[in-house]
């Protein structure tokens, strides 16, 4: 007995270095993923998240009994490899995003080791609700959070319709006579729908509900949302109208964030309660106590199945009555190597990213190129400029600090085409119009001889009033070497964008000095009530190809003056 509590004394302190040296790993990038996160502000509910999985698990191991069965000995290994290799990922091409997924592995790590000791009820879910904090790809999250927006705004409309009160709807706003609303303002927040899918979440791990009320309860989360978003909406409004005070403004936006609160604590709840009705078993009673009732068939059969499904059954199929043998000096060596290798190129990544980043990266204000009105001429048949302007930014604007703006007319169509700069990677410019209400339809690379082998990004959009727009970008940097666009498609291609040995972060790639990631954009946007012909298209692209050309000439230029003086 007392050989085995040394030994797992010595597995104990074992466990701890490396729950330090994986906590030194991997927090600083955690630590900036989580900064990124508090600043969406639909997002800046993760701290209660948080929280919440702390409460339950503190709760459930103080009364958890010791385990009688232990996780299978092949489940850590099967977690070791996609964990080194995201990790490795993560340094070499810095991805707070990617160490946000490494860290649920590396929770799931913790589970299985945990679960050797004592059996923690729903310690499954418990990590999952730790996944709620990994937010989706960023297009697929503007998309999800617009859809919601513009559904809720629809039919608050209908509901206002009903109300006789007098209105229009303009792209993501709600205009009255004498008042606008944004829906953005009114259904963001920090209650929102990731917020209230969130809370739906935390309540079916706290009452340990089953697979099929979880996910149902979930869906349901997004309906609370939208019912909230029509409430607050109608809300936001008749307060307006009635006692003209404005919700939204600084002094009352605490009042009515608590509000949308305790709503959508109301509406989760009572989604929960209706659920817990539909799935719950039929009983009925027989002297005092309740009795299942017994059907037969096969769709009674496979509903009951479905209604009484748990995933801790499954998983428990694969436990093993033998518990995970102590880490052998060779590989206790292996992982405390590991460890170290990776604590050094965590080291290496933190002293030198900071020299690579954003505005360090780019020229300054005064080294910075710039060209005029006369650097470029729209000398094709057709075409007319008919207003010119050089508009200045903030330094750090996500539109860029400078923009020269050509405002065009071709056979009755107004075409803008600008020069913005500048930018220390590919803008995606189809984001920022996302964000003022333009919906994506379409999105792809033209690169052929017509374009100069150019490749640029071509967008089609529209807004809700039934606008259809074109947009095209390209980028190159202050030496006119071309910038390889974002892939449009969310797959492979942008897995191997993502991974080229360019975009590895010093000292893994060559380092980026200042001014060595100045990027110019050349964009063109076509806006038209309906959609235009091929041809008309095929010539703007032609004149765009000719104007960014002139750009990049005139930038290259610029560049080579500067540096002779």
């Amino acid at each position: 007995m007392g050989i085995l509590n040394k030994r797992r004394g010595r597995g104990d302190i074992k466990a701890w270095l490396i729950v330090v040296m994986a906590a030194l790993i991997i927090l600083p990038l955690l630590k900036v993923y989580f900064s990124w996160l508090q600043l969406k502000d639909y997002y800046q509910c993760w701290p209660l998240l948080l929280m919440a999985v702390g409460i339950l698990f503190t709760l459930r191991w103080r009364k958890a009994s010791p385990a009688s069965r232990y996780p299978p000995r092949w489940s850590m290994g099967l977690i070791i490899l996609p964990t080194l290799i995201l990790l490795l990922c993560v340094f070499l091409y810095y991805l707070p995003w990617t160490m946000a997924v490494v860290t649920g592995l590396v929770l799931a790590w913790g589970a299985i080791y945990l679960l050797s000791y004592r059996k923690v009820e729903n310690m499954w879910g418990i990590w999952l609700l730790c996944l709620l904090c990994i937010r989706p790809p960023y297009q697929m999250m503007l998309r999800m959070m617009a859809w919601m927006e513009d559904v809720s705004l629809e039919t608050a409309s209908l509901v206002l319709d009903y109300l006789k009160v007098l209105h229009s709807v303009q792209g993501g706003l709600l205009a009255l006579p004498e008042y606008h609303f944004d829906i953005q303002a009114i259904c963001s927040g920090w209650v929102s729908m990731v917020s209230t899918v969130m809370m739906a979440a935390i309540l079916a791990v706290a009452r340990n509900r089953k697979c099929l009320h979880s996910v149902s309860l979930l869906l349901s989360a997004v309906g609370c949302c939208w019912l909230l978003n029509i409430f607050r909406t109608i809300v936001v409004v008749g307060v307006q109208i009635r006692f003209d005070t404005d919700l939204l403004a600084e002094g009352y936006l605490w009042a009515y964030q608590l509000g949308s609160l305790l709503v959508a604590l109301v509406l989760v709840g009572s989604a929960d309660a209706f659920l817990v009705f539909l799935l719950g078993a039929i009983t009925k009673k027989d002297e005092g106590s309740p009795k299942k009732l017994s059907y037969k068939g096969s769709l009674v059969t496979l509903w009951r199945y479905a209604c009484e499904f748990k995933l801790s059954e499954v998983l428990g199929r694969f436990s093993s009555s033998l518990r995970m043998k102590p880490m052998s000096s060779v590989m206790t060596v292996m992982v405390f190597g590991g460890l170290f290798a990776f604590l050094v190129m965590n080291a290496l990544v933190v002293y030198y990213r900071p020299e690579s980043l954003g505005e360090q990266a780019m020229h300054g204000e005064e080294s910075l190129t710039k060209i005029d009105e006369g650097s470029v001429v729209f000398d094709r048949p057709g075409w007319e400029v008919i207003h010119y302007e050089l508009e200045k930014r903030p330094y750090s604007s996500i539109w860029g600090s400078y923009s020269n703006i050509w405002t065009l007319a071709y056979h009755g169509v107004s075409v803008t085409m600008s020069l913005d700069y500048p930018f220390d990677d590919w803008h995606d410019i189809k984001v920022c119009y996302s964000n003022l209400g333009w919906e994506i339809e379409d999105e792809k690379i033209i690169d052929d001889s017509l374009l100069y082998q150019w490749a640029a990004s071509e967008t089609d959009m529209a807004l809700p009033n039934g606008d259809s727009a074109m947009l095209l970008c390209s980028h190159c940097d202050h030496l006119g070497n071309v910038v390889v666009p974002k892939p449009a498609e969310h797959g492979w291609e942008m897995i191997l964008y993502r991974i080229r040995p360019e975009r590895m972060t010093p000292p893994f790639s060559s380092r980026v000095g200042k001014g060595e990631r100045t990027f110019y954009q050349a964009q063109c946007k076509v806006s038209t009530p309906m959609p235009m012909d091929e041809a008309t298209k095929e010539e703007i692209r032609m004149m765009y190809a000719r104007f960014r050309q002139q750009a990049r000439d005139a930038i290259v230029l610029m560049s080579e003056k500067n540096k002779i003086k």
